[in-house]
């Protein structure tokens, strides 16, 4: 990751704080991976969150029973996620040089700047080297927002359908794209098996909400290890 990019993120974790971790990010937490669960058919355990700022998603995760430790490539972030959450393993890592001497069931990246981008070799080169770092069928979620009208607000990129089947597209994962408009996780929540309301909620978030009315929706790309 250059040097620029480094300084980019220093700053903005400098000029932001999340002290308080709302009810709403929680349950959105929980959705994300209730969906990948139903999805894939699988129950995780270890969970390693990629691009994890300061550390509150990772600090979600293991209040919810999973055994998750987080990385990001910004000092400040990361020390700022020791100090605040001090029982649980937050790392400086560049996504493509991991140090972890063990696999995980699930690696998350929830809004990770690697996937924000049009270079899809280097997203797809990225995933075929977490593979390594996954257990047989283990899971990467990776999650994103878009319209699907290539707009880029705040520097993040609405990549449109056609770019996001690219963001990975080899052989050794198998592939699913769900979508989620924000106000439709408690039909998640109150169904949380259910493999119907998630493709009713896709569909609906998809075609009316990002389609017709250009409503940036929740991306869900899940890839599961072959």
């Amino acid at each position: 990751m250059g040097e620029g990019v480094k300084t980019k993120y220093d700053d903005f974790y400098k000029d932001n704080d999340w002290k308080n971790i709302s009810f709403i990010t929680q349950k959105k937490t929980s959705v994300f991976l209730n969906i990948s669960k139903v999805i894939t058919k699988k129950e995780y355990n270890s969970v390693l969150d990629a691009g994890c700022g300061k550390g509150i998603y990772t600090f979600i995760l293991n209040n919810s029973g999973y055994k998750a430790k987080g990385f990001d490539f910004s000092e400040i972030a990361i020390e700022q996620a020791k100090k605040r959450y001090k029982n649980i393993d937050y790392r400086k890592l560049d996504g493509f040089v991991l140090d972890y001497n063990e696999k995980f069931d699930l690696i998350f990246a929830n809004g990770f700047s690697p996937f924000n981008t049009t270079d899809f070799i280097k997203s797809t080169k990225l995933i075929e080297y977490w593979k390594d770092f996954l257990n047989d069928n283990g899971t990467v979620l990776i999650v994103t927002r878009s319209n699907f009208t290539q707009e880029s607000p705040s520097g993040w990129i609405f990549l449109n359908e056609q770019q996001l089947s690219e963001i990975y597209n080899k052989d050794n994962f198998n592939k699913e794209i769900v979508y989620l408009y924000s106000k439709f996780w408690i039909f998640i929540s109150l169904f949380p098996k259910s493999r119907l309301i998630v493709n009713f909620v896709s569909y609906i978030s998809r075609n009316i909400f990002a389609k017709n009315f250009k409503i940036p929706v929740s991306v869900l790309i899940i890839l599961t290890k072959k």
